[in-house]
């Protein structure tokens, strides 16, 4: 069974109108139609959610549908990724700080070479760090928009 079809069983059989179940998940009616009629798919917190608004385990909700445990699946993935890149970024920022506070005085260096070096290296940290962050943003949005797509395309005619 798909989860649009579990998720549709389990909100009857609570006695909920999708308009309630919406409110108990902070969602709008439409995304609980949507879900429901497997035009997407909903987030870990939103199943979470609606486990607990429609009194049933997670399992119930998520177990035998493939589509959602590889939605998931990628969710995860991205998410740790995601949180890989951040501390990347915090760390490159850390220590382009840490240098250009800290570090050796480029003008008391008597090779060339060891002036640009100094010099360099705090603008090299920085612009490290600013481009982990773009990088995290941008999976973030990829992310967002794949999740839009997952859902299958309805293929019948209204």
């Amino acid at each position: 069974m798909q989860i649009g079809q579990k998720l549709q069983e389990a909100r009857k059989t609570r006695g909920l109108t999708q308009e309630a179940a919406a409110e108990l998940v902070g969602v709008s009616r439409q995304t609980i139609s949507n879900w429901e009629r497997g035009k997407s798919l909903p987030d870990v917190l939103s199943v979470i959610r609606m486990s607990e608004a429609y009194d049933c385990s997670l399992d119930t909700l998520l177990k035998g549908d493939a589509q959602m445990e590889d939605k998931i699946r990628r969710d995860t993935d991205v998410t740790s990724r995601l949180r890989n890149m951040t501390y990347a970024s915090y760390a490159a920022l850390a220590m382009g700080a840490v240098v250009a506070l800290f570090g050796p005085d480029a003008g008391t260096m008597q090779s060339p070479v060891a002036q640009f070096v100094v010099a360099a290296l705090p603008w090299v940290l920085l612009a490290l760090g600013l481009a982990c962050f773009a990088a995290a943003y941008g999976a973030k949005q990829e992310s967002s928009a794949a999740s839009d797509k997952d859902a299958p395309q309805d293929t019948t005619s209204n």
